[in-house]
């Protein structure tokens, strides 16, 4: 049995952005020819909260499949106050971007810093 989340998507979004956390489905990766995809192919039976922590950058996925990042010491991650309360269940086990040394184009990110629904036109 799956715990509901007691806050919306968009209750968590706010909480997050508030929280300086930065979301990164749909940005251009520097010099790549590819975006950061979200997971919107997720099943409803595996649509959970996650995060995990890789190289300093920690990364929570949201249930409608954004993913959003922001920088940690590395190390401690995951030892609560790190970790946002998302009105549910939070379980570790997640791909990290931006933590192998990947880049963002630096326009799109300050875009989505102002408005975390701003979406670039491909």
């Amino acid at each position: 049995m799956t715990t509901q989340a007691t806050m919306s998507v968009d209750e968590q979004m706010q909480v997050l952005h508030k929280g300086h956390w930065l979301r990164v489905d749909g940005l251009q990766v520097l010099g790549r020819d590819y975006r950061l995809q979200a997971a919107k192919d997720v099943p409803v039976s595996e649509a959970r909260l996650r995060w995990d922590e890789n190289n300093g950058v920690m990364a929570i996925r949201l249930t409608n499949g954004q993913t959003w990042i922001r920088s940690v010491a590395p190390g401690f991650a995951g030892r609560g106050y790190d970790i946002p309360n998302l009105g549910g269940p939070i379980e570790r086990g997640l791909a990290v971007p931006c933590s192998n040394g990947e880049q963002l184009v630096f326009s799109e990110v300050l875009r989505r810093m102002a408005s975390p629904l701003w979406e670039p036109q491909v």
